[in-house]
């Protein structure tokens, strides 16, 4: 086994002065890339196993250059994003995050401004739209542009919840962030006027964990799991975020506001609890957070998590804490620990 940075194309960009964070595998041979680079700044990029195809999209890509197998995309460079670049040009403007051809966050005066595919613009207001309405202190949309393929938000205020933990504040955080996502939890699918809501189960959470497991072998970062867990099939599903963790919480005091329901679903709460509490775990494992059982207590204690709900919890832990294994091989291991 080996790590995403030691491959030879991260070698080389490094002693270019480009160091890889994180990286997103679409397919056994590409990767979407987010690097840094002297100064920290946000590069974006692209890896493919041919450097022709890198070649063809990097031609493709206004403001992009190949370098070898590697397309980089500074700047906001990027040919399926194609007004991210004037977006980010704009005066008071600061990119967070890029993820190549897919999505991109902007820092702007007034809040943030998030940038997707021109497919998935509707839906992404839509989730936006909706989430504002549910009492979970979303952010509130501020405008939706089709043509640029953005919404902007505002900002919530407050810290983000993860640069709490380390803390003394953080298991009574926590507390308020188990009964935020019971609230999430309470509202009944037919409350919702959005039709669209996709169900995510039990079976759906597998092929995703199968996906993350099987490139992580192809690229040889782990060994393919013997087994995966099962987790069962749910009572009833219930409105779940489907990305519940530390990073989209932001607290204000006591009060959790939730961002990011891109993936707002219809499936098993106990997902979103897993989640949530196997990030836990790999905040402590990175020293972000200084009392586990702790933290976990409290979310638990906050939540009131009900017969079904704890049922269920170990399978989706399992499963959880295998994807993350996964997810996180194609980082930076500084991220890890």
């Amino acid at each position: 086994m080996t790590t995403i940075g030691s491959q030879g194309w991260a070698r080389r960009l490094d002693a270019e002065g480009l160091r890889l964070r994180r990286s997103w595998p679409r397919s056994a041979d590409r990767l979407l890339l987010e690097l840094r680079d002297h100064d920290g700044r946000h590069i974006a990029g692209q890896w493919f196993a041919d450097p022709h195809r890198a070649a063809a999209v990097a031609a493709a890509t206004p403001g992009g250059r190949c370098d070898g197998g590697v397309v980089l995309q500074p700047s906001g460079a990027d040919r399926r994003l194609p007004r991210l670049r004037s977006l980010l040009a704009a005066s008071g403007n600061s990119l967070i995050s890029h993820r190549p051809e897919r999505r991109a966050v902007l820092r702007t005066d007034t809040g943030h401004l998030k940038v997707v595919r021109r497919s998935a613009h509707d839906a992404t207001v839509r989730r936006a739209r909706l989430a504002a309405t549910l009492g979970l202190g979303a952010p509130a949309v501020l405008s939706a542009d089709a043509d640029t393929g953005s919404v902007a938000t505002e900002t919530l205020p407050g810290t983000p919840l993860t640069a709490m933990l380390a803390g003394a504040g953080a298991a009574d955080a926590c507390a308020a962030v188990g009964r935020r996502l019971a609230q999430l939890h309470r509202i009944a699918p037919g409350e919702i006027a959005d039709a669209d809501l996709g169900r995510h189960g039990p079976d759906e959470e597998i092929a995703v964990l199968r996906r993350w497991t099987e490139l992580a072998a192809a690229y040889r970062l782990q060994p393919r799991p013997t087994e995966l867990p099962t987790p069962p099939c749910p009572a009833a599903l219930r409105l779940i975020h489907r990305d519940f963790h530390d990073g989209q919480v932001i607290m204000n005091g006591v009060v959790p506001g939730v961002l990011d329901f891109d993936l707002l679903a219809l499936g098993d709460p106990a997902l979103d609890l897993a989640n949530f509490l196997a990030h836990l775990e790999l905040r402590a494992h990175q020293g972000l957070l200084a009392d586990l059982p702790a933290a976990t207590a409290a979310t638990l204690q906050g939540y009131r998590p009900d017969a079904s709900v704890r049922s269920a919890l170990p399978g989706y832990l399992a499963t959880a804490r295998l994807r993350l294994r996964a997810v996180y091989a194609f980082r930076d291991p500084e991220l890890v620990s």
